[in-house]
């Protein structure tokens, strides 16, 4: 009874249903005015190399906006061994960078996908580490840059992994990459290399290159004492194509004859690779 009206059961039911209607109406609104006043911090991260594509088919040669080929990254769910896998999208984005910079045509970023207004935008992180092979020497070898293609690093699994080789990225993607002086002997068609992108350029972190090695004395005259001659590099126990000039100006007393066996040292201070033990 209702104020002295007789209700029958189902005007009863119809009347709680309106009512449990209404307090969700009223729950959903209230959550939506909270919602509508808190800024979202949730965003979508996404992986990408600058440059062109059908979209944008002109790269800009000033600003901060940049087009970016968005990619896909994965690897199989097993512990102590990964295989990561590349795989390429047809999607292109328009990018910023925070601090104003332009990066490369080129370059692999990793983009943050963050709510702006209005809508979402594409936001370019900075100190991206980037593997990659060098393919070309001889461009910029004055300003101590080669140019270099992006890819992933392979490596063994369990404990004490070790480096196996390198998969280059599907399409080539080729960019420049600094060496800072000081760090190793000069980058060689091959090596593979683990960059960082710092203010706008790209500079090399790690690489493969070994700065000791094996070799033999490749000159019928010698390497005479305070000299320099070319020796063959020795891997594995046989002798390689590679060759390199060694000077013998450390605690050396007799010239190095033809053939003999000796250890090169790459020293940053002189910037070359000197004879550092030598067969008798």
């Amino acid at each position: 009874m209702v104020d002295g009206v007789l209700l029958s059961r189902r005007a009863v039911e119809t009347l709680r249903r309106d009512h449990q209607r209404l307090k969700n109406q009223v729950r959903n609104l209230e959550q939506r005015l909270r919602y509508a006043h808190t800024p979202s911090v949730v965003g979508q991260v996404y992986h990408g190399v600058t440059g062109t594509s059908t979209k944008y088919p002109t790269y800009p040669a000033s600003g901060n906006v940049v087009p970016v080929n968005l990619e896909r990254w994965s690897f199989t769910e097993v512990a102590g061994s990964a295989t990561i896998g590349y795989y390429p999208s047809t999607r292109a984005v328009l990018a910023s960078t925070i601090d104003d910079s332009l990066p490369a045509s080129g370059t692999h970023v990793v983009l943050d996908r963050l709510p702006g207004k209005p809508g979402r935008r594409w936001w370019i992180r900075r100190g991206v580490f980037v593997a990659a092979r060098v393919t070309d020497t001889g461009a910029n070898a004055a300003n101590n840059a080669v140019e270099a293609e992006t890819g992933v690093l392979n490596y063994g699994s369990g404990i004490g992994r070790h480096l196996l080789g390198f998969t280059a990225s599907t399409p080539q993607n080729k960019f420049v990459v600094y060496q800072m002086s000081g760090h190793g002997p000069p980058p060689r068609i091959g090596d593979l290399v683990v960059t960082a992108q710092i203010d706008n350029e790209s500079y090399i972190v790690y690489t493969n290159a070994k700065c000791r090695l094996k070799a033999r004395v490749d000159t019928p005259g010698g390497i005479a004492v305070d000299g320099t001659g070319p020796v063959v590099i020795w891997e594995n126990g046989l002798a390689t194509s590679r060759i390199e000039y060694a000077s013998l100006n450390w605690m050396a007393t007799s010239a190095l004859v033809y053939q003999k066996e000796c250890i090169v040292q790459w020293y940053d201070d002189e910037q070359k690779w000197v004879i550092e033990n030598a067969e008798c």
